[in-house]
């Protein structure tokens, strides 16, 4: 896939997903999460490691919730460092072909999961990909 083509994807990506936040009031996940799922053409493994690793951050960023009051940034923060942890701790047994943004994005669907619900980010992640692809064929 050129790089025109990925830069439109994740653009169709990003406008969807401010839109369904606007009109629904649910966040996708992050705002790069839609572009990200887009631009990766929903390669089931590419969507399997994204749904894999964002269910244990969810559950540490529950858990670390319990005992102290992490919200807003420091809780996308948090996220994000899990995620980064996450995948280099993995790499370090397992060689990964996942590119930079695939690392950050299950900390952000874990960050927004935390404070709004897995399913509705999920569906939201996954709606708004699904159409900026449609998008993306259509007019790229």
């Amino acid at each position: 896939m050129s790089p025109s083509v990925e830069l439109g994807l994740l653009f169709f990506g990003v406008a969807l997903g401010l839109i369904w936040t606007e009109r629904t009031g649910f966040s996708t996940g992050g705002i790069i999460t839609p572009g990200f799922l887009a631009a990766s053409g929903f390669n089931l493994s590419a969507l399997s490691v994204v749904i894999t690793v964002s269910l244990p951050i969810l559950l540490l960023l529950e858990v670390i919730n319990l005992r102290f009051a992490v919200y807003g940034r420091r809780r996308v923060g948090l996220a994000i460092g899990l995620s980064l942890l996450f995948f280099w701790c993995w790499s370090l047994a397992f060689p990964l072909n996942v590119p930079w943004s695939g690392w950050i994005v299950p900390g952000l669907l874990a960050s927004d999961s935390q404070r709004q619900g897995f399913l509705p980010t999920l569906s939201g992640a996954l709606a708004c990909g699904a159409c900026a692809t449609l998008l993306g064929r259509l007019l790229i």
